[in-house]
């Protein structure tokens, strides 16, 4: 794919934001992120700016892009096939991937891509073997370095800087977060002691790596990171091969088992930069929901948040800015849509330990192809 403007681009109005008055005499609001002509969508990200990306589904599967109250197709950047935005940063730049099918072979092609001011431009991956036909970057930051993974014959990972890229070695799983210091959250194998696994890793831009351990049981994944270098994940609770996923936040050095909204399973899925939590959790009931949580507080179920009769159930938070905007995926109408949850502009200065309260903002953002998926692989193993 080459860098070309994007000249298919139309523009489609979301559907009516709701409010009502909630706790503290907030008034929060919810607005459904699907684009006009998609019947089903998925939000991946956001930034400060409450700018939100995704993908939705119609006829085919486009990336979109929310900004200003309008959601925006942004078509194909391959001319055929399918495409989904993955992340978008401070700077406005969304980053996503199109699929083609291959051309003279079963399955699809894969071409990473970044978008800004209607321009499609290319993601590098290292060249040593080759021209590789799966490119699927996942993570972006401020400057614009990207990480994701590839494949020429075989799948690898790779960081992408300047249009320079280099491999990134040890990871079980593509990495997921990317912050400005270079630092790339991933998960990799592990064994020691005679037991293996996979554990939740930092990687530094110099070389060197940081297993980030467990809650006390086999596994973790990270699935974020912030510019202080906070990660979020989920991992096991536990050593006696009884699965138990909680949610967890790295900080500091050590690992904090967040709490599940009454079930064993959660993941936490993304981390603002001044440290609000969101993510999906089993609720008593074996239902997934999306949750908030902030520092010395509890986790929170979103959807306790919403206007009475909205129609809405929210499954899974998947972004959070300082502003208190998230973005996730939830059921509305029967139909899994992307929405964007605003707590209406609360300060979203980090209190001080002990005077938390329910007047942070938050709001809505995840990714299909994006992230691991944790939640939902949990859910699979575990019934």
């Amino acid at each position: 794919m080459k860098t070309k403007n994007n000249m298919g681009v139309f523009m489609a109005v979301g559907v009516a934001m709701v409010s009502a008055t909630i706790n503290s005499g907030w008034a929060a609001s919810i607005t459904d992120l699907t684009p006009q002509g998609f019947t089903t969508s998925f939000a991946t990200g956001i930034n400060g700016s409450g700018q939100a990306v995704g993908y939705a589904n119609g006829t085919g599967t486009h990336a979109f892009l929310y900004s200003n109250g309008t959601s925006q197709d942004l078509g194909l950047a391959t001319g055929s096939g399918t495409s989904q935005a993955v992340a978008i940063n401070e700077a406005g730049t969304v980053l996503g991937f199109s699929t083609t099918p291959r051309t003279g072979g079963p399955g699809n092609t894969y071409s990473g891509w970044t978008y800004a001011n209607g321009t499609f431009s290319d993601v590098a991956t290292p060249t040593g073997r080759g021209q590789a036909d799966v490119n699927v970057p996942l993570a972006i930051n401020n400057s614009g370095d990207v990480a994701g993974y590839y494949a020429v014959g075989v799948e690898s990972h790779y960081v992408s800087a300047g249009g320079t890229a280099r491999e990134l070695t040890g990871l079980a799983f593509a990495p997921v977060s990317i912050n400005e210091g270079g630092v790339v959250a991933a998960t990799a194998g592990y064994s020691a002691g005679g037991s293996s696994g996979y554990h939740a890793y930092l990687f530094f831009s110099g070389g060197g790596s940081r297993d980030l351990g467990t809650l006390g049981g086999a596994d973790s994944v990270a699935q974020a990171i912030n510019d202080s270098g906070q990660v979020v994940g989920w991992a096991d609770t536990n050593a006696n091969g009884t699965p138990s996923g909680h949610p967890f936040l790295y900080s500091g050095g050590a690992m904090r088992d967040l709490g599940t909204l009454g079930s064993g399973f959660g993941t936490a899925e993304a981390i603002s930069p001044n440290g609000l939590v969101v993510g999906g959790s089993r609720d008593a009931n074996n239902v997934l929901q999306a949750f908030l949580w902030y520092q010395n507080g509890v986790i929170t179920d979103l959807n306790t948040f919403l206007p009475a009769n909205s129609g809405w159930q929210l499954t899974e938070a998947t972004g959070i800015n300082n502003a208190g905007q998230i973005v996730g995926n939830g059921t509305f109408g029967g139909q899994q849509h992307a929405f964007l949850l605003d707590l209406n502009g609360q300060s979203a200065a980090a209190p001080e330990p002990g005077s938390w309260t329910l007047g942070i903002a938050a709001m809505a953002l995840m990714q299909g192809g994006r992230r691991l998926r944790s939640l939902r692989k949990q859910a699979g193993q575990n019934g």
